[in-house]
């Protein structure tokens, strides 16, 4: 009869070394990431732009219809004045 499963053996030394030194480097790559705050300023400088190009459109489309009949109203003018 035959073992299904087979006994888990133990990491080398020098696995195990690596192993730590990974979870070192990782260690300090997170904790860096957190105190890093370029990445953040990029984000609301982002979120900022968004909002803006949102009003840009809002208030072209609510202000479209002004600008096309003040425009139509000028060309109309100038017409009869020549």
């Amino acid at each position: 009869m035959s073992v299904s499963g087979s006994i888990p053996q133990r990491p080398s030394f020098g696995t195990m070394i690596s192993l730590t030194k990974a979870r070192c480097i990782m260690r300090k790559f997170l904790i860096s990431l957190r105190r890093d705050e370029r990445g953040v300023t990029a984000l609301e400088y982002a979120i900022l732009a968004g909002v803006i190009v949102v009003a840009v459109i809002a208030a072209g489309a609510t202000l479209s219809t002004s600008i096309t009949t003040a425009f139509t109203t000028i060309a109309t003018k100038i017409s009869t004045a020549v």
